[in-house]
C-alpha cells in the first residue's frame, strides 16, 4: 500500500492528454506502423488492445466500491467522488507515456462539466484513499467526463499496480 501511495503522489493529473514525450525512436516507429493499419484496433505483443490512434489500453473495469477518489475546490469542499466513476482503465498513450483512464457515469459526466465550468483558472485537488496526488488548474471545460491521470517516469507495471488498487 505504502508504494502505492508513494506511485499515486508522483501521478501528475490533466484533462486532457496534452502531450506527453515520446519514451524512445521505437514507440514512435511503432505508433507509425500502427497508423498504417486498416482496423481500428488490434492486440498487442503486451497483451493490451491497441486502438487506431496509437492508444494501448491494457485493462478496463469497473471502478470498486472500497476504492475511495475525491475531486475538491480549493476551500476543500468535496465536489466529486468515487460514486460518479463508471470505469477505469490502464493506458499507454501514443505520445509516449503510461497513465489512467477515469470515465464518469452520467450524473458524474453533468457534475464534473459544472465542476470545470465552475473552476476555470482554479486548482481542483485530486485525493486517493486520502493521499492528494494533484492539484491540477483548469483550463478547460470538460463535456465528456473523461479524465486522464498521466506520468512521464511510469512503467507499465507501476500502473498495472495503481489499476489493481481502484478495481
Amino acid at each position: 500500500m505504502k508504494k502505492i501511495i508513494t506511485l499515486i503522489l508522483c501521478f501528475i493529473f490533466v484533462f486532457a492528454v496534452l502531450g506527453c514525450k515520446d519514451k524512445t525512436d521505437n514507440d514512435t516507429n511503432e505508433n507509425e506502423s500502427s497508423a498504417n493499419q486498416n482496423s481500428s484496433e488490434r492486440e498487442t505483443d503486451d497483451d493490451g488492445i491497441e486502438l487506431a490512434d496509437g492508444t494501448i489500453i491494457y485493462f478496463e473495469g469497473a471502478i470498486s466500491p472500497d476504492a475511495k477518489i475525491e475531486f475538491k475546490d480549493e476551500n476543500n469542499n468535496v465536489l466529486l467522488t468515487t460514486e460518479s466513476i463508471l470505469k477505469v482503465s490502464a493506458r499507454y498513450f501514443p505520445e509516449g507515456c503510461y497513465g489512467i483512464q477515469l470515465e464518469f457515469n452520467e450524473n458524474g459526466i453533468e457534475k464534473f462539466k459544472t465542476l470545470t465550468e465552475q473552476n476555470l483558472g482554479k486548482p481542483i485537488h485530486i485525493f486517493i484513499d486520502g493521499q492528494l496526488i494533484s492539484s491540477p488548474i483548469v483550463q478547460d471545460v470538460i463535456y465528456d467526463g473523461i479524465v486522464n491521470i498521466i506520468n512521464y517516469s511510469f512503467e507499465k507495471e507501476d500502473i498495472f499496480e495503481l489499476y489493481d488498487s481502484l478495481t
